[in-house]
């Protein structure tokens, strides 16, 4: 339902997509799935993810150097974790309102996430993420030599279409460069 919501927000061509279902039910929102940031969800997700990109490469005509991941809250964190894991895989990663995985070493491939483009976009009033912590890991991203882009909002841990229009433009950026 999310991909739903939010694809056409994005862009209306351009783009295809995939939802993978999180690990477990969210405990705050009866519907909703969340991904548990444990070793046993980790793996889960990752064959997740890839069996769902299998299924859409074989669909459809995605080049395989522009394949990005995005996700909000717990779901961007394991974008981030995802795509750091597997920097050869993909072409980027974004996350909306979803702190830097902590855990498992997620760090372990700096030299190769230098080159990975990473979009983290929050709000100023965020719960979730709250601004101290997007400051020190935006500083450890940086000092690490990641490519980083932030952006902060005027709003709480709510998806803005502002955000999606961004994090549009920032696509576009890196797939037309």
């Amino acid at each position: 339902q999310q991909l739903r919501r939010g694809l056409p927000k994005i862009s209306m061509r351009n783009y295809v997509a995939i939802a993978p279902r999180g690990t477990e039910a969210h405990r705050c929102d009866n519907g909703a799935f969340a991904w548990r940031q444990t070793d046993a969800g980790i793996e889960e997700a990752e064959a997740r993810v890839f069996d769902c990109l299998s299924i859409a490469m074989g669909r459809f005509n995605v080049h395989n150097e522009r394949v990005f991941l995005a996700g909000v809250g717990c779901g961007g964190t394991m974008a981030v974790r995802l795509a750091w894991s597997h920097p050869e895989r993909f072409a980027g990663a974004a996350s909306f309102g979803g702190p830097l995985p902590t855990r498992n070493r997620p760090l372990r491939k700096l030299n190769s996430l230098r080159h990975l483009p990473c979009f983290l976009a929050t709000g100023r009033k965020s719960g979730e993420y709250p601004e101290a912590e997007v400051c020190r890991d935006l500083r450890l991203l940086h000092s690490a030599g990641c490519t980083v882009a932030l952006r902060q909002y005027p709003c709480g841990d709510d998806l803005t279409t502002a955000m999606l229009a961004d994090l549009n433009r920032w696509l576009m950026e890196l797939v037309t460069a």
